[in-house]
């Protein structure tokens, strides 16, 4: 692996680390008020209390959401047009690429970035400077009763309070789910193999050009792109799935008990009831978790592992491009998968690992029990730490780290362990 700089910390910073360790509260982890967060391709954002959203890293497609294409090393608020900041969010989508989604506290949605394919359902394929609204593809109204939002590569879908999925943006592996591959500009409701709507859906996630769906019987669903077995469906292969097919466990029974899903680039994985964690798609460097990396596909789920054993007592997790994390019931955060850009928080020496180990914050010490949620991009980490401050790490030239490099006069393009976030 090609050695890198790595960002230098300051006394103070280094002292508040430690401190943090051993679970002693500084004046400087005071919290930002951070509620939730995403990371997306070369960028990243946060939700705070007070409904409004947050933005960093690269901004080449107004992923800022700010009327500009400057990079952004920390965050700046997100606007719905010019000096009118973005309000009354609950909620943003978890991952993405260069497009970012969220929705109002009125269950409709607004979406900023990249928009080639149609990713921000604004009814066209236009640059948009700030966050817009998604329409319906059918009569251009405005989709409502949004509980829930994901984001994928260049497609997006929401969940209905209804339990319905209406998605909308690039479709050429069939990841809309409508049964066609055209690309759309607004949104379609997702139907199913057997024929007909898919409703009594409770959660939804977007992975590059395949989108899942848990069934409120704890089954799973998954359309588009099953290029290295990420459906799940037992096998991969080149053809474009654009209905929602059930997933299975290797001896063809329905894969059962599942309370939330994500997808990767080409992967899948998904939580049980049981709180063990199961991945399936590719695995050429261990973003599967179960300790083959480089074993080829994995069409069908497996149990991810950690040393010693399977990784227990999950209570949420996430997918990047080619690595995954988890958070435990202690409040640990765990790693698997591709390191060549620090996104796993293990240093630089390690370019990958297949089985899931602690983050650290440098290389003899454990990242503090104290992760509420955790979010993988396309190369970085993001963590949400109980007292409402985010911590990245990983690939760090667009600022997608979050933090303030003027200070050094030649700022290190990989962040090996996790930074705080700059807010201002």
């Amino acid at each position: 692996m090609t050695v890198t700089l790595r960002r230098r910390v300051g006394a103070s910073a280094l002292i508040a680390l430690v401190l943090c360790a051993f679970g002693v509260t500084t004046a400087s982890a005071a919290g930002d008020g951070v509620t939730a967060i995403g990371s997306y391709d070369y960028h990243s954002c946060a939700l705070k209390s007070d409904g409004s959203v947050w933005c960093w890293g690269d901004n080449e497609y107004h992923q800022m959401g700010d009327g500009t294409t400057d990079v952004r090393y920390t965050p700046v608020r997100v606007e719905s047009s010019e000096g009118v900041f973005l309000t009354g969010m609950k909620s943003i989508s978890p991952s993405g690429y260069d497009h970012t989604c969220g929705v109002k506290e009125n269950g409709t949605v607004r979406c900023w970035g990249e928009n080639g394919s149609g990713n921000l359902g604004a009814l066209d394929f236009g640059e948009h400077a700030f966050a817009v609204t998604v329409r319906l593809d059918s009569n251009g109204n405005t989709l409502t009763k949004v509980k829930a939002v994901t984001a994928g590569q260049n497609h997006s879908c929401a969940l209905k309070t209804n339990g319905t999925v209406w998605c909308w943006g690039g479709n050429s592996s069939g990841e809309l789910g409508n049964g066609d591959t055209s690309d759309l500009n607004g949104a379609v409701q997702v139907q199913k193999l057997e024929g007909g709507a898919l409703t009594g859906v409770v959660a939804i996630a977007a992975g590059n050009r395949h989108t899942c769906a848990v069934m409120s019987n704890a089954t799973l669903r998954c359309w588009g792109s099953n290029t290295h077995g990420e459906l799940g469906i037992g096998s991969s292969d080149l053809v474009e799935h654009p209905l929602a097919t059930l997933v299975k466990t290797a001896t063809n029974a329905n894969f059962s008990g599942v309370i939330q899903v994500d997808g990767g680039y080409s992967f899948t994985c998904a939580l049980k009831s049981s709180r063990n964690l199961y991945c399936w798609g590719d695995n050429d460097i261990g973003m599967i978790g179960n300790g083959n990396g480089g074993g080829g596909d994995v069409p069908n789920p497996v149990l991810v592992m950690r040393s010693g054993g399977p990784l227990k007592d999950v209570r949420t997790f996430s997918t990047g491009a080619s690595h995954a994390c988890a958070i435990t019931g202690s409040s640990k955060a765990f790693c698997w998968g591709n390191n060549v850009n620090g996104e796993i928080g293990l240093g630089d020496p390690i370019d990958s690992v297949d089985v899931a180990t602690r983050v650290r914050t440098d290389e003899s010490t454990l990242f503090p029990a104290s992760a509420k949620s955790i979010r993988g991009g396309d190369s970085i980490t993001c963590i949400l730490k109980t007292d409402q401050t985010v911590w990245c790490t990983g690939y760090a030239e667009y600022g997608q780290v979050g933090y303030d490099p003027s200070p050094d006069p030649e700022p290190a393009d990989y962040v090996f362990f996790p930074e705080r976030v700059d807010f201002p």
